[in-house]
């Protein structure tokens, strides 16, 4: 009868043992899955900011521009954007395109686009020369690590001269 019992408790523990070595076996895997998700995370986030920050650049550099008329005539507006900015080398395959308008509307407007090889087009011709206030839609496009595409699209207002005190 002693036997008996004994041989019970070993099998019961067996039991115990290969069900806890699936509960961690689980457990390890589940947190590898986690941290690849994770870094899936991150990578996107990354591609994102860098996207958002050639836009940034992008406003800044036009905003510092002069004379005003870099701004409101296609060519000139084109060497602003002919050169890379310090994100490009970390987003490789963007595009940005940029459409200048006048504001408020009046139906004027030209665009610009830089390819991600760095080729440039344009199409529309200038501003009038009195327009004073311009709207810009700036947009990224690039594909992610995952191979979707992505876009970031900025819309500002620059006025002749900036703020006005």
């Amino acid at each position: 009868m002693k036997l008996l019992r004994k041989r019970a408790i070993i099998a019961f523990t067996l039991v115990e043992t290969l069900v806890a070595s699936a509960m961690c076996g689980f457990t390890v895997s589940a947190f590898y899955a986690a941290t690849g998700q994770a870094m899936h995370i991150a990578k996107a986030a990354r591609e994102v900011a860098c996207g958002s920050e050639i836009l940034q650049q992008r406003i800044e550099a036009f905003r510092k521009a002069s004379p005003w008329t870099n701004l409101t005539t296609p060519s000139t507006f084109s060497s602003l954007v002919s050169g890379t900015t310090a994100m490009n080398t970390n987003l490789p395959g963007a595009s940005e395109s940029y459409v200048v308008s006048d504001y408020p509307a009046d139906g004027n407007s030209f665009s610009v686009t830089r390819a991600a090889n760095g080729t440039l087009s344009t199409t529309g011709g200038a501003l009038p020369s009195t327009q004073t206030s311009i709207l810009v839609v700036a947009t990224v496009k690039w594909t992610g690590w995952a191979r979707t595409t992505h876009t970031r699209t900025i819309r500002t207002i620059i006025s002749q001269g900036g703020l006005a005190p």
